[in-house]
C-alpha cells in the first residue's frame, strides 16, 4: 500500500475514534473566533511551506484558478499555481481535502476530506458547510460526480460507499459486499449511461481488490479484472480515470506494476507502462492524448512513454492546466509530503510552487527564549528548518538544507542560541545563531540516520544521537559540541532503531537513557541504561516488553528536582513509567496506544503531556484528554517561558495550546528562579 493511502487511513481512522469516543468532539472549523471555541488547538501555520496534497483540480476552463486539497485543509491559487493562500473558512481545522469536484449543475465546489465526508461551497471556496448528513465522521478517501450534479458516489475503507442522489444534501452508507480490508481509492461515472459506475479498489493487508464495475448506481459491484495483473494476483489500484473522448477507454495505476488501459469499459485490461507504484494519473482534458502519471508522461494516448518525476517525494496528485489547442499547458504535481510542483515543459523539469502553502507538516519544533519573547524553530522534512520571532505568528525559512528529513531539533539549556538538527541521513546539523544559520557538525558519522539526539544538561558540550542507519542502529556520542563523533557500545539486532536518547541532568552523573525498536534483537521494545556517557549499556527492566510492541520512541526524565522518575512512549502500548531510574517500569493507565513523544513540564514535574494530546498533573496517574480533536502529533514541546502552553509538531500542521484552558485544575503561575546563558538570575513564569 502507498504512503499517500497510508496516510489516509490513518488519518480517518484516528479522527473516527476520536469522534466516536466523544460525538461532540468535531474541533472547531477554520474561521471560528478564538475566543469562542473553548479549549481548541490553534493553527500557527503562516510560512511553514509544503505539506501532503492529495487533490488538485483546475477550475474548468479557467488557466489561472486551481485548487489543492492538503493535510491542512483548501488552498487555492489565482496565477496558475505559483502562489497559494487558504481557501478554507468552514471546514474543520483538520482536514485532508482528498478529492476537489465542480458541480456541472452550479459551478459549486464539492471535496471530500478523510474526516468528515464531504462539505460544499457556493461562493468559489471562500466559505464552505457541511454536505454529509448520514455520514457526517465518515473518511471519505474518493467521489465523483455525475452529469446532472444529483449523484455522487463517493468511498473510502471497510469496501464502504457513499451514495447521494440530491446533490449531496443526504447521503445512504452501501455494503458493496467486497472484503472489509478493501478501500475505495477512485471513482469515473460514464457520461452516456450514469448508473455504470467504475472503482479503483485496493486491498489494505488483503482482500478484494482492482477494478469493479456497477451496473445500477453504486448499489451492487462486480469485479472488471481481466488482464490487471503481471502474472500473479491482481494488483491493487490507486488511480482511475476515462478519457473526455472516449468512455469506453480507462487508464489506471496500480499498486506497483505500473499502468494499465482498457479499451473496452474495463472487460480486459493490458498493461502500457512498467514503471513501478503509480499513485496519481490525469489526463489532458484540451489533449487527451497528453496523459501524466505519478512516474511517466505519455504524449500519444499511453502507447509510448517516458520518464518524468517530479520529485523524489512522489506525486499523490495531478493536474493539466487548461490551455489553447496551439500550447502546452503546464502540469501541477502534489507531493506526499513536500506540497506542490509545477512542469512548464512537459514534464521534463519540475520547479517547486509552494510560496504561500502553508501546509508543511514539522517533524518537531523547539521553543528557546528569545531577543523578543520567545523564538520557534520548526523542521519540515524536505522544505527547511523555519524560525518564527514572533511566536508562531510567522515563520520564516533558515538557511538550511531543503531536500532532506528531519528528526529531531535541540538546543543547549545553557545556551539557547546554539542548537542541534537531526537529519535522514546526513548526520547532524548545528546553528549558534539561534536557528538562523546551520552547518554540518558529523565528522565520523556523515551518511547516518539520525532519529534522536539530545544535550547533556550536565556537561552542554556532551550530546548523544540514535541512529536506524542499516543494518541495524547505534548510539553515537560527541563530546566537543558535535565537531567529533565515536559510536557507543549499545548493540542491536539487525534493523534495530534507536529511536529517542535523553540524559539525565545531574551533574557529571554520565546517565543516559536510550529508547529503542528490536524487531531482531533481545527485546520488541526496550529502554537502555548507561551510566559511563554512553559507552556500555544495560537493558532496564523487561516489564516495558511485555506483551511485545513495536518499539520505545521517546525518554523524559523527571528534571533536576526528580531525576529518577523517567517516563517511555511507545508505539502500541502508551506511557511506561519508572520511578527508580528504570529498575522497574509500569504502564500507565488512561493513555494512548501511539505515543510519539513524552514531555515533563520544567517548571512542575508532576506535569506529563504526551504527543496524543493528554495531560496529567499526577505524574502521569491521570492522563486525561485535552481535545477536541487533538491534533495527530509527532513531537510535542512546552514553552519555556510560560509553560502553561504546549505546541504540538503534526500531520495536520503546527498547532499551540493553552493548557490553562483545560478542565483539569491547574495552579497559578509563579515566577520561579533561573538562570540565563551567562549565568546570571533571572525570572522565569512557570507553575509551583
Amino acid at each position: 500500500m502507498d504512503e499517500r493511502l497510508q496516510g489516509l487511513l490513518a488519518i480517518g481512522m484516528l479522527v473516527a475514534s476520536t469522534a466516536a469516543a466523544d460525538p461532540t468532539s468535531k474541533g472547531g472549523t477554520f474561521g471560528d473566533g478564538e475566543a469562542a471555541q473553548f479549549g481548541l488547538w490553534r493553527p500557527i501555520q503562516t510560512g511553514l511551506e509544503g505539506g501532503f496534497v492529495p487533490a488538485l483540480s483546475f477550475v474548468p476552463g479557467d488557466p489561472n484558478t486551481v485548487f489543492a486539497g492538503t493535510n491542512a485543509g483548501l488552498f487555492v491559487s489565482t496565477d496558475g499555481g505559483v502562489t497559494w493562500s487558504a481557501s478554507r473558512e468552514g471546514l474543520p481545522r483538520q482536514s485532508t481535502i482528498t478529492e476537489i469536484l465542480f458541480d456541472p449543475a452550479s459551478d459549486d465546489l464539492i471535496v471530500a476530506t478523510a474526516q468528515n465526508a464531504a462539505f460544499r461551497s457556493r461562493d468559489g471556496g471562500r466559505t464552505w458547510l457541511p454536505s454529509n448528513r448520514g455520514i457526517e465522521f465518515e473518511n471519505m478517501i474518493a467521489l465523483t460526480i455525475d452529469g446532472s450534479g444529483d449523484v455522487l458516489i463517493g468511498g473510502g475503507n471497510n469496501a464502504t460507499v457513499y451514495r447521494s442522489t440530491d446533490g449531496g444534501q443526504n447521503w445512504q452508507i452501501i455494503d458493496s459486499g467486497l472484503s472489509t480490508n478493501s478501500i475505495f481509492t477512485a471513482f469515473a461515472i460514464d457520461p452516456v449511461d450514469p448508473l455504470r459506475v467504475y472503482a479503483g479498489v485496493q486491498a489494505f493487508d488483503s482482500g478484494d481488490q482492482g477494478v469493479y464495475r456497477s451496473p445500477d448506481g453504486g448499489l451492487t459491484w462486480q469485479a472488471a479484472n481481466s488482464g490487471l495483473n503481471t502474472g500473479g494476483p491482481t494488483l491493487g489500484v490507486d488511480a482511475l480515470v476515462m478519457s473526455p473522448v472516449d468512455r469506453n477507454k480507462l487508464y489506471v495505476g496500480t499498486f506497483c506494476g505500473g499502468v494499465f488501459r482498457s479499451l473496452d469499459g474495463a472487460d480486459s485490461w493490458t498493461q502500457v507502462d512498467d514503471s513501478g507504484c503509480v499513485e496519481a494519473i490525469a489526463i489532458d482534458p484540451v489533449d487527451p492524448q497528453r496523459i501524466a502519471t505519478t512516474t511517466s508522461i505519455s504524449i500519444d494516448g499511453g502507447e509510448s512513454w517516458s520518464p518524468s518525476v517530479a520529485s523524489d517525494d512522489g506525486a499523490s496528485s495531478l493536474a493539466f492546466r487548461p490551455h489553447d489547442v496551439s500550447e502546452t499547458g503546464d502540469i501541477l504535481a502534489g507531493g506526499d509530503e513536500w506540497g506542490i510542483f509545477r512542469s512548464p515543459d512537459n514534464g521534463s523539469q519540475w520547479l517547486a510552487s509552494r510560496s504561500g502553502l502553508d501546509a508543511g507538516q514539522p517533524s518537531h519544533v523547539a521553543a528557546i527564549p528569545g531577543e523578543n519573547g520567545l523564538t520557534l524553530v520548526a523542521a519540515v522534512n524536505e522544505t527547511g528548518i523555519y524560525r518564527s520571532e514572533d511566536a508562531g505568528k510567522s515563520f520564516e525559512r533558515s538557511s538550511s538544507p531543503a531536500d532532506v528529513d528531519f528528526s529531531r531539533v535541540v538546543f543547549a539549556p545553557s545556551d539557547p542560541l546554539v542548537g542541534y538538527a537531526g537529519t535522514e541521513c546526513l548526520g547532524v546539523l548545528r546553528t549558534g545563531d539561534g536557528g538562523r544559520t546551520w552547518t554540518s557538525a558529523n565528522t565520523g558519522m556523515e551518511s547516518e540516520c539520525v532519529t534522536s539526539i539530545a544535550v547533556d544538561p550536565a556537561v552542554p558540550t556532551r550530546l548523544i544521537a540514535g541512529t536506524d542507519t542499516f543494518p541495524t542502529g547505534a548510539v553515537w556520542v560527541s563530546d566537543d559540541g558535535g565537531d567529533s563523533w565515536i559510536k557507543g557500545g549499545l548493540t542491536l539486532g539487525p534493523e534495530g532503531e534507536v529511536l529517542a536518547v535523553t540524559a539525565d541532568p545531574r551533574t557529571e552523573n554520565n546517565v543516559v537513557y536510550a529508547g529503542v525498536a528490536d524487531p531482531n534483537g533481545a527485546a520488541t521494545q526496550m529502554v537502555y541504561r548507561s551510566e559511563d556517557g554512553g559507552q556500555s549499556w544495560a537493558m532496564t527492566d523487561a516489564a516495558i516488553n511485555a506483551g511485545g510492541g513495536s518499539g520505545v520512541t521517546s525518554v523524559a526524565i523527571g528534571g533536576l528536582t526528580e531525576p529518577d522518575t523517567v517516563y517511555a512512549g511507545t508505539l502500541e502500548k502508551g506511557v511506561y513509567r519508572s520511578l527508580d531510574g528504570g529498575q522497574n517500569w509500569t504502564r500507565l493507565p488512561a493513555s494512548g496506544a501511539f505515543i510519539f513523544d513524552v514531555i515533563v513540564d520544567p517548571a512542575d514535574p508532576a506535569r506529563v503531556f504526551n504527543s496524543d494530546g493528554e495531560l496529567s498533573t499526577e505524574r502521569g496517574a491521570n492522563f486525561m484528554p485535552i481535545g477536541p480533536n487533538v491534533p495527530f502529533g509527532f513531537r510535542v514541546t512546552f514553552n519555556p517561558v510560560d509553560t502553561r502552553v504546549v505546541y504540538n509538531a503534526s500531520f495536520f500542521g503546527l498547532f499551540e495550546r493553552r493548557l490553562d484552558e483545560v478542565r483539569i485544575p491547574l495552579p497559578e503561575p509563579v515566577d520561579i528562579l533561573g538562570e540565563d546563558r551567562f549565568g546570571s538570575a533571572v525570572i522565569v513564569r512557570g507553575n509551583e
